[in-house]
């Protein structure tokens, strides 16, 4: 296994390592690129009051298993944007300290593919919380599936867990799944999940086109409110940079 230890707030960007380990030390504020990322396994180990970044990204078919461990008073936030063909990821997150903060967000567009994405969070500390938002676009027989687990095991008094699922469908032919799933060992704790999925509205997309844009154009503006909030506070110009690309030419069939 290939083993990479973050001592310093330098971003790390990784495009390809097989059953690699990232081992990142004890007081930092890093961030960990993962663009078009064609290991199979990957282990992030995050230290005691510590911030992650993770911003996995990819354009190319993939099937990616990524195991995170985070201690005592530390923060993960995980990105993922999913512009490619079938995929499956897989993520797991064990809380195994108090104070950790885990949040992770997912956009996934599908077009004519299948995308799955099975997000674990385990709490095994107290006082512990994770926040997992799903959005999920769907259009030309493409298809989106989440399935979030959240578990809070025995005597983990004060943690939080929550879950959110949005799908939203382009075309008659597209779909999206959701499979929020909260496991519950403990009384003294918040838990929450839910799913909506839907169209465009008929009236927005009616005053938009009004307005001189095409269909096409106005599903890229109303997607573009998702988008961004994934790239706006990138400090890693030519990343953000290659996102938006990627972006701009799936919806043109590039």
């Amino acid at each position: 296994m290939n083993n990479i230890i973050v001592n310093d707030n330098e971003a790390l960007i990784l495009n390809n390592a097989v059953n690699c380990q990232i081992d990142v030390n004890e007081r930092l504020n890093t961030s960990i690129y993962l663009c078009d990322y064609q290991g199979d396994k990957l282990t992030i180990n995050v230290s005691s009051n510590t911030i992650v970044k993770v911003l996995y990204f990819t354009k190319e078919k993939s099937n990616n298993h990524i195991n995170i461990n985070v201690s005592n008073y530390s923060t993960l936030n995980f990105d993922v944007i999913l512009m490619n063909d079938n995929t499956n990821l897989d993520l797991d997150v064990e809380v195994d300290g108090e104070g950790v903060n885990v949040n992770v967000n997912t956009l996934s567009l599908a077009k004519e593919c299948e995308k799955n994405i099975n997000i674990n969070i385990n709490h095994r500390a107290k006082e512990s919380t994770s926040n997992v938002c799903n959005y999920g676009i769907s259009f030309d027989n493409g298809i989106n599936r989440f399935k979030t687990v959240g578990k809070i095991h025995r005597n983990m008094k004060n943690s939080d867990v929550r879950q959110i699922t949005r799908g939203l469908l382009l075309s008659p032919t597209g779909a999206c799944l959701a499979e929020p799933i909260l496991l519950i060992d403990y009384f003294d704790v918040k838990a929450y999940h839910g799913a909506t999925i839907g169209k465009i509205n008929d009236d927005d997309l009616f005053y938009l086109m009004s307005r001189g844009l095409t269909q096409n154009e106005a599903f890229m503006l109303v997607i573009n409110g998702l988008v961004e909030p994934f790239v706006k506070e990138l400090s890693n110009d030519s990343i953000k940079a290659k996102i938006l690309s990627a972006y701009e030419d799936y919806f043109r069939g590039e």
